[in-house]
């Protein structure tokens, strides 16, 4: 149930920043590099683009509700795609979804554009956090 939740949060987010090959166009700036920011739960978050533009790598911390705690997800790496068509502001811009699982059958879900080579933006959705619920906080990051 768990690992279902994880991939209908991760495909609901995908759909912001595009889906299906036919619909997507690779990025012409390169966002290779690592990246960090905050939440606006005041939380870590943190990526990791690679040369190809996949994002390979990503941390992101959470408080809410009495739940707190941090998780990696490092197993799948995710392309950055544009969506097409594009979407509202900030979604008309490159971008990307990952997500982890904690491992209490609670997920997460960070969907990012890229609004420069410098800056990224986003959202992260917690889902299912045994006695805490769901959550959404919005993020920044800058490029190092």
């Amino acid at each position: 149930m768990a690992r279902a939740r994880f991939w209908l949060v991760v495909m609901a987010g995908w759909t912001l920043v595009g889906c299906g090959h036919e619909n997507v166009t690779a990025p012409s700036t390169g966002y290779a590099g690592a990246w960090s920011g905050t939440t606006s739960q005041n939380q870590p978050i943190a990526f990791t683009v690679s040369a190809d533009q996949r994002v390979t790598s990503v941390t992101v911390g959470w408080s809410f509700n009495g739940c707190s705690g941090t998780g990696t997800s490092s197993s799948n790496p995710f392309p950055i795609a544009t969506p097409q068509p594009p979407g509202p502001p900030p979604w008309d811009n490159p971008g990307f979804v990952s997500g982890g699982q904690p491992g209490d059958k609670s997920v997460w879900a960070v969907t990012g554009a890229f609004t420069s080579n410098q800056t990224a933006t986003g959202t992260v959705e917690f889902v299912g956090f045994p006695g805490c619920g769901n959550s959404l906080a919005m993020w920044n990051a800058t490029r190092h």
